[in-house]
């Protein structure tokens, strides 16, 4: 049976700074980690670390409208997306391990994907066996984040195996990618 879990989640954070959320197990929720600062412009700067949030129907991990976090050696498997990181910028995915993503959205679900983001950086991440690896685009804009273009990423060092598509990259400027 296929249910609409969005925005569900272990664990939910709504305008939140300054966090670090460490060696949990937020397996089988709608969402493992569900972060959005919407509400706010200043930067976040949430650490999130050897989380395990797999088996989501949804996101492993969605963090959207966010600066500044970090995200490193979590696993994020079999789920829709592994990272949806939605308007996030400044962000840093290094080391996760990112598994067995392909949902039922029109997408294809994947490892990584990032509406609008600009100035991530992307490193040492096991991104295998997803229907995309990472998917960087520059969709509709949403208000006040008009002025959001995706642009400016770091991609370099991952490891990538078994994917549909390795990269998806679409209206995005600037990617160095090594």
């Amino acid at each position: 049976r296929i249910t609409d879990p969005s925005d569900c989640a272990s664990i939910l954070l709504l305008d939140a700074f300054n966090n670090k959320v460490e060696r949990n197990d937020f397996t089988y929720s709608g969402d493992g980690i569900f972060l959005n600062n919407y509400n706010t412009m200043e930067p976040a700067n949430n650490y999130f670390a050897y989380n395990d949030c797999s088996f989501s129907p949804h996101n492993a991990i969605e963090a959207v409208f966010s600066d500044g976090n970090i995200f490193k050696h979590n696993i994020c498997n079999n789920s829709n997306y592994g990272l949806w990181l939605g308007y996030s910028f400044n962000s840093i995915i290094d080391s996760n391990e990112i598994r067995y993503n392909a949902g039922i959205d029109g997408n294809g679900g994947g490892g990584i994907a990032i509406d609008r983001g600009y100035s991530n950086t992307i490193t040492n991440n096991e991104i295998s066996n997803n229907s995309q690896g990472i998917r960087l685009w520059d969709g509709a804009p949403i208000s006040p984040y008009n002025s959001n273009d995706s642009k400016d990423y770091t991609i370099n060092s991952n490891n990538f195996l078994g994917n549909r598509i390795a990269i998806n990259s679409f209206d995005t400027e600037n990617a160095k990618i090594t």
